[in-house]
């Protein structure tokens, strides 16, 4: 479905893979060795992930520039910005989950478009490990 409908997030055909494995990486977004996007599927929902040099500037140039229902969150080694979505069971029926999977791929979409936006752009290239 990802790679019918949204080519453009690159998803990578799933192996196989243990049943604690709740997440799907997008891998090098907008080209960006390590920027990737991160759905976590049964619980924090979409995020862009920044691996970071220094998480007070990446936070200071980054949250002002924030859209509507997205949030920031920093670890020890990566920036977050997150955008909740709907949990998704993978064990259920996959026509039942259809709805909650668009839904998660549209907010993927919007992050992968909100990374290449100008502003956002300059402060991943200069704050995120290269």
């Amino acid at each position: 479905m990802a790679q019918l409908k949204y080519p453009q997030l690159k998803m990578e055909y799933p192996g196989i893979r243990s049943a604690a494995n709740t997440w799907e990486l997008f891998k090098n977004v907008n080209r960006y060795r390590r920027v990737d996007l991160v759905h976590e599927w049964m619980s924090i929902g979409c995020e862009l992930s920044i691996p970071k040099n220094d998480v007070d500037a990446i936070r200071q140039a980054i949250v002002p520039l924030l859209e509507t229902g997205m949030t920031f969150k920093p670890t020890k080694t990566v920036a977050y910005v997150n955008l909740r979505s709907t949990p998704i069971d993978h064990f259920a029926d996959f026509e039942s989950l259809v709805p909650a999977v668009e839904e998660a791929l549209q907010k993927l979409e919007r992050l992968r478009l909100f990374s290449a936006k100008d502003a956002v752009d300059n402060v991943i290239r200069r704050y995120a490990k290269p």
